[in-house]
């Protein structure tokens, strides 16, 4: 109840799940753990929480990848005027504490494509064997809106810091 677009890791005999909590605005991340994957311990405070200024809505679909021993999320937020959507980084050591990058966020609408010019999210991440990262999202355009999302677009990254 309550969580929203879920990401599950399963590491050892523990699954792990980062996930959009909607019981009130603003949304935020939450987590939980899980010994057989269906009953799950949540976690008591959000493990990602608005504190940066572009984050002016609600946070979502949070999205974690383990990567050199290292947790990788992208995620979804509101910003500018609370009508676009863009993606922030975050990462963490533990899957629980998270840092966010300075500069996030990290991806957003692009003006000029009119398929992709208010949203940029509902992202998935994928990692390549050379170690770069491919990324697939939903675009949508501006209103009216006539359909949910418009289409999928991708991006390439070649990790954090690079």
């Amino acid at each position: 109840e309550n969580a929203y677009a879920p990401c599950v890791i399963k590491e050892g005999d523990k699954y792990r799940m980062w996930h959009t909590w909607i019981d009130r605005h603003p949304w935020h991340t939450a987590y939980a753990e899980s010994a057989d994957g269906t009953h799950w311990q949540k976690a008591e405070k959000p493990c990602l929480v608005m504190d940066q200024a572009w984050e002016v809505k609600d946070q979502v679909y949070p999205l974690v990848l383990k990567a050199d021993g290292v947790y990788l999320m992208i995620y979804g937020c509101y910003w500018a005027d609370g009508q676009h959507t863009a993606l922030g980084f975050a990462v963490s050591e533990d899957g629980i504490q998270w840092t966010k990058h300075p500069d996030n966020p990290v991806f957003r609408p692009e003006p000029k494509h009119d398929w992709e010019s208010n949203f940029t999210t509902s992202q998935t991440l994928l990692r390549l064997p050379d170690g770069r990262f491919l990324l697939w999202y939903a675009g949508r355009k501006q209103p009216p809106w006539s359909n949910l999302y418009f289409a999928i677009g991708t991006a390439r990254w070649a990790g954090p810091g690079k």
